[in-house]
């Protein structure tokens, strides 16, 4: 379908003749980017099928990932990058953290960051062979020591 190009503060209403497609629909929204551009992103707004208001743009819940509604797993790898200067130097240690869900001790993670200056987190979908949906996640970072990271 259509894609869009440019940018706007103004908002866009667009119209999609959905008539060909008989049943059940999937609508999808998508955020591209290129390596060199990129801004705080996009906003969808006031959706509606056939005079029905599907959403009002206050919230997401409504909406699922394709992973989600056809029952596809989905696991990340977490590696994090300890970098340290050392005699003028840098120094690497790299450890995965996180796979299949399973966090490593969180003793040896502790260790890594206290003992580097820079700390770099490298989070990759692990997603099945022939799937190229795109899966988000968030990483909240806790005070008290933790680092979740949420489907």
């Amino acid at each position: 379908m259509t894609g869009f190009t440019g940018s706007s503060v103004e908002w866009i209403t667009v119209e999609f003749d959905l008539s060909a497609y008989n049943g059940d629909i999937l609508i999808g929204f998508r955020y591209m980017t290129d390596w060199i551009y990129s801004t705080d992103g996009w906003y969808v707004d006031n959706v509606y099928i056939d005079d029905i208001l599907i959403s009002d743009g206050s919230s997401i819940d409504q909406f699922i990932g394709l992973n989600d509604l056809l029952g596809i797993p989905y696991d990340f790898t977490v590696t994090l990058i300890g970098e340290r200067i050392r005699k003028g130097k840098p120094q690497y240690q790299v450890m995965t953290i996180m796979t299949d869900g399973h966090m490593e001790e969180f003793e040896a993670i502790r260790g890594l960051l206290e003992n580097s200056k820079y700390a770099i987190l490298l989070v990759t979908y692990d997603a099945p062979e022939g799937d190229t949906e795109y899966m988000g996640y968030t990483i909240e970072k806790y005070n008290k020591g933790g680092i979740p990271i949420k489907k």
